[in-house]
């Protein structure tokens, strides 16, 4: 099982200190956030300068022994700017190795499917000579929340990949066993436990049971990496360590 750490289990602080975090947790290799506004590197600041922030990474990641395998992302601005800054983010990737970008769908309401549907082209497109795979994660709160619409963007964008993490289909109360529709277009995995209306909780204590979940997504055939993704920011009003969660669920994971 290829277990990843995320740099957002530490999204409050720099990204050096995030990824000595990852590391101390046990892993060796790393979800890197490109999250415009947030988190810890933006994609537009990329754009004339690829090869630039490759480097600055590779001084980062090399002392720690942590080894950059996918980036959960998203670019600000116009639809030409974030295409620009998709595709900078896609050389930057591809000089360092890593295999998938993860990136959002819409906003619930607020673009209509055909136009996503265009976005995703145009930016599949951006990253292809790349050799990068775009992935959209069906994210709760997106156009993508319901698994039968996440379907639809996979069929339709041709090269458009999918990041499933069954805790935004638990938080709606939507059982995991809805996504299976989902599982041919895997290329990316977060893993972490949830419960109705709470998007994490500590393992063992959520739905589904992590291992369970990913031996059947195993037995489909799926054989990328497993980011765990225990998110600092989204634990602060509930007093959740994203931290010890993530550590326990890689040593559980792993034995």
């Amino acid at each position: 099982m290829h277990l990843t750490g995320a740099t957002l289990t530490y999204s409050q602080r720099s990204l050096g200190e995030a990824l000595t975090g990852v590391a101390e947790l046990g892993f060796r290799r790393v979800e890197l956030a490109a999250m415009a506004g947030w988190a810890h590197v933006d994609p537009g600041e990329m754009v004339g300068r690829p090869a630039e922030a490759a480097d600055a990474l590779a001084a980062l990641l090399r002392p720690r022994g942590l080894e950059a395998v996918a980036v959960n992302a998203n670019a600000a601005g116009s639809r030409d700017a974030e295409i620009q800054a998709i595709a900078a983010l896609a050389e930057m990737a591809e000089r360092l190795g890593i295999g998938v970008i993860t990136l959002q769908p819409a906003r619930h309401g607020t673009i209509g499917l055909e136009r996503d549907l265009d976005r995703f082209h145009r930016l599949v497109a951006a990253a292809r000579p790349h050799g990068v795979t775009l992935a959209i994660e069906p994210h709760v709160g997106t156009a993508a929340e319901d698994p039968d619409v996440a379907r639809r963007y996979a069929e339709r964008v041709d090269g458009l990949g999918v990041t499933l993490d069954p805790s935004h289909f638990v938080v709606q109360g939507i059982r995991p066993e809805a996504c299976r529709g989902l599982w041919p277009h895997v290329r990316h995995v977060h893993a972490r436990e949830a419960a109705p209306n709470a998007i994490q909780v500590p393992p063992g204590e959520g739905y589904p049971p992590a291992r369970g979940f990913l031996d059947a997504l195993f037995a489909h055939g799926y054989r990328g990496h497993i980011t765990v993704e225990y998110i600092d920011a989204e634990a602060r009003e509930t007093g959740l360590d994203a931290g010890r969660c993530a550590g326990i669920m890689r040593r559980e994971l792993e034995g």
